[in-house]
């Protein structure tokens, strides 16, 4: 019987076969300041006719409190708590009108995936238990840039768990 030996991968090692990243500890490009950061497209996988771009998005306890939402028209948002649960929140898909009395909360646990719908308003995630939270975001490679409405609110709500 042959006997390999498995080596820690590196870009080096593996460049042959594919590509990788650590969505755990993420550098690079990064949008955003302070307790949230968004590392755009770390990874990009050709599928069906697009690029689809894995980023993560690095979360920082905080209040728990809504005061902008975001939605993209023509992109499903795929989420995965990676290190934590995690407290999203979610609107009805509309126009470019944030329908505030309409917004409802959920806890993810890690580990799970969840999607939102093409057009359903939400925003950075919430560390359930931990100080900093890693989220691996899935998304058509630059949604940031090319489909991304952000709305700040007038009058911030306050997620009660």
């Amino acid at each position: 019987m042959r006997k390999i030996k498995a080596q820690k991968i590196s870009l080096e090692n593996f460049n042959n076969y594919g590509s990788f990243c650590d969505l755990l500890n993420p550098n690079g490009p990064k949008m955003g300041e302070g307790e949230v950061l968004f590392y755009r497209d770390q990874l990009s996988y050709f599928t069906g006719g697009m690029m689809t771009g894995f980023s993560t998005v690095l979360c920082q306890k905080r209040p728990m409190i809504i005061d902008e939402a975001e939605r993209h028209m023509d992109a499903v948002e795929a989420l995965i708590p990676l290190n934590d649960d995690i407290v999203i929140f979610a609107a009805r898909a509309g126009d470019d009108n944030f329908p505030i009395d309409e917004v409802e909360a959920f806890i993810v646990p890690k580990g799970y995936i969840v999607t939102f719908k093409a057009g359903v308003w939400h925003k950075a995630q919430f560390p359930l238990t931990q100080d900093k939270v890693s989220v691996a975001c899935i998304l058509p490679e630059r949604t940031y840039a090319r489909d991304c409405l952000v709305v700040k609110l007038d009058e911030p709500i306050a997620i009660e768990i």
